[in-house]
């Protein structure tokens, strides 16, 4: 069954449709504005893979056709992802990648295809927007939606979603991502713009986020399918508490006393290979496990010194510049 819905958000009109094309995806979506169109489509397997992350594949394509061109000369095919490709597959993937159960290990694959441009509207937009639509009417577990949009400003007046035009006009281009309860992602150039502007920008798009995830949930109502259970990789509890007896406060003395780069990593590696050492005979056979957890205490004491101590790992403040 095909179903669209339409909206016209702070002057950005789009209009999503599900159920026509791609139709054995486990979800996928039609997004619009003006004559630019994407396709994006998610899958996922049917299997957990025997890996120690989640492995999520996000892959965005322009391709030639989509401006009404045909690669000529000898080589007829397309090549690989553009600079401005793999940029804006990072842009899809940092809002959702968290999104995702903690110890979910289904491979999932989010293909977002520009099919057609009008040279107007920026297809990124619509891309970001159409992955977060896709995930959440598929039966992929997913805690979204999430909106996200372009935040430009010209004089004086912020603007949502601008043209190609009005970006090349704008002092402010912000790419702002988040739920209805956060910014989970921030991209932004500007042409010396006070903090004050960009604080601004930040509350003014996440305003127009609220309006697009509420567009969304109105899609999800219609057409989403019910979540599949799947077994997640959690850690034995006995094995965290012994890990980070072990280890923490070494790991944390390392931290605080090294600051130049290598010499920390090295440090860091010593202390993993020490760790797999003292547990391979108390957990067998549980190496990746012991790695991951051992992974989890260091990312935990890099926020933890970041957050409470306003230290980063070289040492400097939160607003100290690096020499160069």
């Amino acid at each position: 069954m095909v179903e669209k819905v339409e909206a016209d958000l702070f002057d950005f009109k789009f209009s999503i449709e599900t159920g026509k094309v791609a139709k054995q995806a486990s979800g996928s979506v039609l997004i619009r504005s003006g004559d630019s169109v994407v396709l994006v489509a998610v899958t996922r397997s049917a299997e957990p893979k025997d890996t120690d992350f989640f492995p999520l594949t996000v892959e965005y394509r322009e391709r030639a056709y989509a401006a009404g061109k045909i690669p000529g000369g000898f080589i007829k095919r397309e090549g690989r992802p553009s600079n401005k490709e793999i940029l804006i597959c990072r842009l899809i993937d940092r809002p959702i990648r968290p999104l995702f159960p903690d110890g979910f290990r289904n491979e999932v694959q989010v293909v977002a295809q520009v099919l057609s441009t009008d040279n107007i509207n920026p297809p990124d937009i619509l891309a970001m927007i159409g992955s977060s639509i896709a995930l959440s009417i598929s039966d992929i577990p997913f805690s979204g939606p999430t909106g996200s949009v372009r935040v430009g400003k010209i004089d004086g007046k912020y603007i949502i979603n601008p043209t190609y035009e009005l970006i090349e006009k704008s002092s402010i281009n912000l790419v702002v991502s988040g739920t209805k309860n956060a910014v989970m992602m921030v991209e932004s150039f500007s042409q010396e713009a006070s903090e004050d502007d960009l604080l601004e920008a930040l509350k003014f798009g996440h305003t127009a986020i609220i309006k697009i995830i509420e567009v969304q949930e109105e899609m999800i109502k219609k057409c989403g399918k019910s979540k599949i259970d799947v077994p997640l990789f959690i850690t034995d509890e006995n094995m965290k508490t012994a890990v980070s007896g072990y280890i923490k406060n070494e790991i944390r003395d390392a931290l605080n006393n090294i600051t130049e780069k290598l010499a920390l990593y090295s440090k860091l590696e010593e202390l993993e290979l020490k760790t797999l050492q003292n547990f391979k005979d108390i957990f067998p056979e549980k190496e990746k496990e012991i790695a991951e957890v051992f992974g989890d205490i260091k990312k935990d004491l890099f926020r933890q010194r970041i957050l409470n101590d306003k230290i980063r790992s070289d040492g400097r403040g939160l607003k100290d510049i690096r020499q160069i």
